[in-house]
């Protein structure tokens, strides 16, 4: 098994008039896990950390076997970002380079570039659905608030952000969603408080921040149906990466075993190292196919 965070925190409910769902979440464990394995750039952990904020608020609106991930392909130095979650908040995320910067002080966007921002839903049997849209800022909150607008009709307020002051780091954000056939007043007034909301930076740094996030967007007007917990967990393993290899073939074994006698796999999601010596390399080419 790969690395497992501490557990970040989940609270799922319905709020005005029962009109809306909404999750709000602490991701800061997650955001540490993402630092230590993946060792990225102010701006690379910004874009990891948000992805997975995301997918750890929208792992509340499935169940079962399902999953959901986004896919962010944009044009910038980040390269593709790649998050998914089960139904359990258990989640993982990888970029192609985590080590990507831009100017200084800089959105995260600049890094992201523009191209394409994909949703992964995932059934029970295994089947994917994707629905794509443009990037809209590369943020994530944002592209993930548009896509559900003009890819699937739900209107939706979403707000993922973090406050880092040193070693200090605190990550979190909020997903609302209207529920069939919701009122105008109603998404007048989320839409109005959303816009007067302080930065999260700010709720971040509060006492009580979920608590805080739920009053200041439906005041005493929300009920918590589910509290859960979220947590980076990759689940590979070393006799994965041995299957992966089998299907090389023994033609490629042989040529790996021949010019370097052993080999070296990382993780793409926690950064975990598997190393298959001349031994074992040579038990894969007997266990190949030609």
């Amino acid at each position: 098994m790969g690395k497992v965070s501490k557990a970040g925190r989940v609270l799922r409910g319905v709020a005005l008039n029962k009109e809306l769902k909404f999750a709000v979440g602490l991701s800061t464990p997650i955001t540490q896990t993402i630092l230590e394995a993946h060792q990225p750039s102010a701006q690379g952990l910004l874009a990891m950390s948000r992805a997975a904020t995301a997918v750890g608020l929208l792992s509340t609106t499935i169940k079962g076997r399902q999953q959901i991930g986004l896919q962010v392909n944009g044009d910038g130095p980040l390269g593709e970002l790649y998050a998914l979650s089960n139904s359990e908040g258990e989640l993982r995320v990888t970029a192609g380079n985590p080590s990507a910067s831009a100017e200084p002080h800089s959105e995260i966007g600049a890094i992201v570039g523009t191209g394409r921002f994909t949703l992964i839903k995932t059934s029970d049997s295994g089947e994917p659905y994707r629905g794509t849209v443009p990037i809209f800022t590369g943020g994530i909150a944002e592209d993930l608030a548009y896509y559900f607008m003009f890819s699937e009709q739900v209107p939706t307020a979403c707000g993922i952000g973090e406050s880092i002051e040193g070693d200090h780091l605190l990550t979190g954000g909020y997903l609302v969603q209207s529920l069939p056939s919701p009122s105008e007043e109603t998404l007048s007034t989320l839409e109005q408080r959303v816009v007067t909301l302080p930065p999260l930076k700010d709720i971040l740094n509060s006492e009580r921040p979920l608590e805080m996030l739920l009053e200041l967007l439906f005041m005493d007007d929300y009920e918590i149906l589910e509290e859960s917990d979220i947590t980076f967990k990759c689940p590979c393993e070393r006799p994965k990466f041995a299957r992966t290899l089998l299907t090389l073939g023994k033609t490629e074994l042989r040529k790996i075993r021949e010019e370097d006698g052993e080999m070296n796999i990382a993780c793409h999601f926690c950064g975990d190292q598997f190393h298959f010596n001349d031994a074992e390399i040579g038990a894969l080419i007997s266990g190949a196919r030609d």
